[in-house]
């Protein structure tokens, strides 16, 4: 079994030091390809949003006491299941005319409290900004029924309508581009960091000292044989024309 080669501190940064342009490189290289991908690969999807309040029971108080916005977090939740159930998507789907199952919509509705009141936001995130438009447009019509005729009380309001996305959602691509620089310079480093704790072959006295721990009596000087075509310098050559 091979014995592998011990790196101290010192030989760790001299590591990093001697194939830094090449990390470096391969770093940029990766965040390049990961960029690429992102803009080839990634679809831009489009969100639109709406806003809702609904009142828990018909009384319009006009104060809100601290059992009311607990009673009011716990209804959210039931608004929430309500909007996502498939009697009521199958109404959205039919009413925004996209030939979507209730469970494709599910994927691509993402509903919320916001800050823990009677009041949650309703957002439709698809490729085609117009079909995200029409199913938000479909669920402001479709939930207010739908809550009032499961809860029988209380009614729904409209805080803001959903709108057209004029631009894109975030496609993660500079965030990707962060990660593919670091995933390559981490993987050329943990690369050229292997090759060299796995490399036993002895190239000089330190590697002696430092894998056996001997101490170096004395070295062989490097004797630098003649070439052979040196030892037939003193033949001449046969210029052309010459007898033989």
């Amino acid at each position: 079994m091979e014995k592998r080669r011990e790196i101290n501190p010192e030989q760790f940064f001299g590591i990093v030091r001697k194939n830094l342009v090449w990390i470096f490189s391969i770093g940029i290289l990766a965040a390049i390809l990961m960029g690429v991908f992102s803009f080839l690969f990634i679809e831009p999807k489009y969100s639109s949003t709406a806003k809702l309040y609904v009142n828990s029971t018909q009384d319009q108080k006009t104060y809100i006491t601290q059992a009311d916005l607990t009673v009011a977090k716990s209804l959210v939740d039931t608004y929430i299941v309500i909007i996502e159930s498939d009697s009521a998507l199958e109404q959205v789907a039919q009413m925004a005319g996209v030939d979507y199952t209730p469970k494709e919509i599910r994927r691509i509705l993402k509903a919320a409290s916001l800050d823990g009141t009677e009041a949650f936001s309703v957002t439709v995130t698809d490729p085609d900004p117009e079909v995200a438009l029409n199913i938000a447009n479909a669920i402001v019509e479709v939930a207010p029924k739908e809550i009032v005729r499961v809860v029988e009380a209380g009614s729904v309001k409209i805080i803001d309508s959903p709108k057209m996305a004029e631009e894109p959602n975030d496609t993660g691509l500079s965030r990707n581009v962060i990660i593919g620089f670091f995933a390559g310079a981490v993987i050329s480093f943990v690369s050229f960091f292997l090759a060299e704790t796995l490399d036993v072959t002895i190239y000089d006295e330190e590697d002696i000292e430092g894998q056996f721990r001997y101490p170096i009596i004395g070295v062989i000087p490097a004797i630098v044989l003649p070439d052979a075509a040196d030892k037939g310098k003193a033949k001449a050559k046969p210029k052309k024309g010459d007898k033989k």
